[in-house]
């Protein structure tokens, strides 16, 4: 909770400005930092915990640089102060605050069934093909990062418009982006993984079916949440 705020904020307005490399530095920073940090601390101490204090707290130090970072670049405080800032976005927020959390409650809802119906070796090979399909849907997020400013500007009316001219192609694209990603994600899996895993290549592939649909969600949400 300290460094969940702060990680997905000052991203946001990376994207809402399009400062585009200032993003990627940070993101790159964040890929690099935080698991190099957890392998040094679990090969020094081979501890659980100490693993997960470096892994949580290296997140949150990158969260907090980034926020303080353009919070004094773009003097935030002083536009806040003004009301240069939008204010109802905090009333947002708080109103999504259930929805967020019962939604991830649900997508948690799986492994629980899974790891008591089935067992819990199940659930850890399960949890493998769920790891590599999240990480197949990270395009997905660079989607949303490039369009979001660009929908901000337009009114609803031409986005529906344009978002009708364009749904064939939408559709194609999603299909054909989910061919690759699926393609790459079970070759990644029957390569590296042992023996008693490569179950989890079936359950990328029935996971996969999903990529089509995530793609599209990605367009439509970017189109509600700019608007």
């Amino acid at each position: 909770m300290v460094g969940y705020l702060p990680q997905i904020s000052y991203p946001s307005l990376f994207i809402a400005k399009k400062q585009f490399k200032e993003l990627a530095f940070f993101q790159i920073a964040l890929y690099i930092i935080v698991p190099l940090m957890a392998v040094i601390a679990s090969v020094m101490t081979h501890s659980v915990l100490v693993f997960a204090i470096t892994h949580f707290g290296m997140h949150a130090l990158v969260g907090w640089v980034g926020l303080v970072y353009v919070t004094l670049k773009n003097n935030l405080l002083a536009s806040f102060n003004d009301q240069k800032i939008d204010r109802n976005s905090f009333s947002y927020g708080i109103k999504m605050i259930i929805p967020s959390v019962t939604l991830q409650s649900a997508n948690k809802v799986s492994e629980f069934i899974i790891g008591l119906l089935f067992g819990f070796q199940n659930l850890a090979v399960f949890s493998v093909a769920h790891s590599v399909e999240r990480k197949a849907r990270v395009p997905t997020k660079l989607l949303h990062n490039l369009l979001y400013s660009d929908f901000a500007s337009d009114d609803w009316g031409s986005l529906i418009i344009k978002i009708r001219s364009k749904l064939i192609e939408m559709v194609v694209l999603s299909v054909g982006v989910a061919i690759v990603l699926t393609l790459i994600g079970s070759v990644y899996l029957g390569l590296f993984l042992p023996e008693s895993y490569q179950q989890a290549v079936l359950y990328f592939l029935i996971l996969s079916i999903g990529f089509p649909a995530t793609l599209l969600e990605t367009v439509f949400y970017t189109i509600l949440t700019s608007n």
